[in-house]
């Protein structure tokens, strides 16, 4: 009778785990970062955010970090600093502006961040272009500037600097939202062939807009 009732409680007990292993699982396995990191040499604070980065983010840091893990770490770091929204009164374009002479659209060099946002440069009555950056949204960055380049497709510091005739705009204002910049009145366009956002503190690029005259 013991036996009996002892052989109905084990069995019992096996069903009870076989329904509930999913909850009791990850007991067993324990944390798992507990082992490592999963990006090494980021502070423990930051590992959560890291994790809740979409895997082809994660894995862009990861591929960068096996480079160059400072540069990594830093641009990861500066990405959770807070947003910029751009100036409400530049929402809209500002009066007095000819037809568009010059376009393109922003595209990220690597997964890292989200890069969205159109180029377009205007002539003005008083002689000076004006860059505008339109359905903007960039990952934030340390110290970004705004670049013109006469390579068309800069990826390098090196391409950005191509001819050593790139042109420095001045630092990008935000990180989302319509916004423009005034260019020197007597800029050359001809050799212009990209606009660039750069990041001069780890000498890296963030995005690329290939431009189109018209």
């Amino acid at each position: 009778m013991r036996l009996r009732l002892l052989l109905i409680t084990l069995g019992a007990l096996l069903v009870i785990i076989t329904f509930t292993f999913p909850q009791w699982l990850p007991l067993l396995q324990g944390d798992p970062l507990a082992g490592g990191e999963a990006f090494p040499g980021l502070r423990a604070g930051l590992q959560a955010d890291f994790g809740r980065l979409p895997t082809n983010q994660q894995q862009a840091y990861l591929a960068l970090a096996a480079d160059n893990p400072t540069r990594a770490i830093a641009m990861f770091e500066a990405s959770l600093q807070p947003r910029v929204m751009a100036p409400e009164d530049e929402e809209s374009r500002p009066s007095g502006l000819g037809g568009v002479i010059a376009d393109g659209s922003l595209e990220a060099v690597d997964a890292i961040g989200p890069v969205i946002g159109e180029i377009r440069i205007f002539p003005r009555g008083d002689g000076a272009p004006l860059l505008r950056l339109e359905n903007f949204t960039i990952v934030p960055g340390p110290d970004l500037l705004v670049y013109l380049s006469t390579h068309s497709n800069p990826s390098t510091p090196q391409e950005l600097r191509f001819q050593d005739a790139e042109v420095e705009v001045g630092p990008l204002r935000a990180t989302d939202g319509n916004h423009h910049y005034d260019l020197p009145e007597t800029l050359d366009f001809q050799p212009i062939q990209s606009v660039v956002i750069y990041s001069a503190a780890l000498d890296v690029i963030y995005a690329t807009a290939p431009l189109f005259t018209r």
